[in-house]
C-alpha cells in the first residue's frame, strides 16, 4: 500500500485558513473568536496530521468539519460563562437587603467556583457544569452523556466532594 505524500501544514494554512474562519464565525458571530478557532484547529494539524486521511476526504473538509466542531463547543462555553453570569445577576437583583460588599463576596466566591472547576476529574466538571449552568437536570446530564444515572449522581457527589475543601481553603485564606 502506498504511504500519503507528507502534509505541508504551510500550504494548507494558506489555502483552507479562510473556509476555516468563515466556518467558526458564521456559528460564533465574532471574528476574533474564529480566528482563535483557526488557531487551534491549524494547531492541532501541525501536531497530529495523520488524522487526516485522505481516503475519507479532502483536507479543506476536515479542517472545516474541525472548525465547525470546535466552534460549537466554544458557543456552548460562552453560553454557559453567560447563564452563569446572569444566574448571579439574578440572584444580585433578588437580594434589595444586600449590599455591595455580600454583592462583592458572592461575585468572588462565584469567581473561586470557576477557579476550582479545573481541579476536578473531567466527568465531574462535566457533570457540574452541565447541572448547574446550562440547567439540566440528573436525567438530563444522562442522556446528554450517555452515562448511566447512578454514575452521573455519583461524579456530582464526587465533584461537591473534591470542591468542598478547595472552596474552604480558599474562603479562608482570602
Amino acid at each position: 500500500m502506498r504511504q500519503p505524500a507528507p502534509l505541508d501544514i504551510d500550504a494548507a494554512c494558506r489555502a483552507h485558513r479562510e473556509a476555516v474562519v468563515a466556518t467558526a464565525a458564521q456559528i460564533l458571530r465574532d471574528r476574533d473568536a474564529a480566528e482563535d478557532v483557526a488557531q487551534e484547529v491549524f494547531a492541532g494539524l501541525w501536531a497530529h496530521p495523520e488524522r487526516h486521511d485522505s481516503r475519507r476526504g479532502s483536507l479543506r473538509t476536515y479542517l472545516v468539519v474541525l472548525a465547525r466542531h470546535r466552534a460549537l463547543d466554544a458557543w456552548r462555553r460562552q453560553a454557559a460563562r453567560e447563564r452563569a453570569h446572569e444566574l448571579v445577576a439574578s440572584e444580585l437583583d433578588g437580594r434589595a437587603e444586600d449590599d455591595a460588599e455580600t454583592r462583592a463576596l458572592l461575585r468572588e466566591r462565584t469567581g473561586m467556583v470557576w477557579q476550582a472547576l479545573p481541579r476536578l476529574a473531567p466527568a465531574q466538571r462535566e457533570a457540574l457544569v452541565l447541572k448547574y449552568w446550562a440547567g439540566l437536570s440528573d436525567a438530563g446530564i444522562a442522556a446528554h452523556t450517555s452515562a448511566p444515572l447512578g454514575t452521573v449522581k455519583g461524579r456530582m457527589r464526587l465533584a461537591g466532594t473534591a470542591l468542598r475543601p478547595l472552596l474552604r481553603s480558599a474562603v479562608e485564606s482570602g
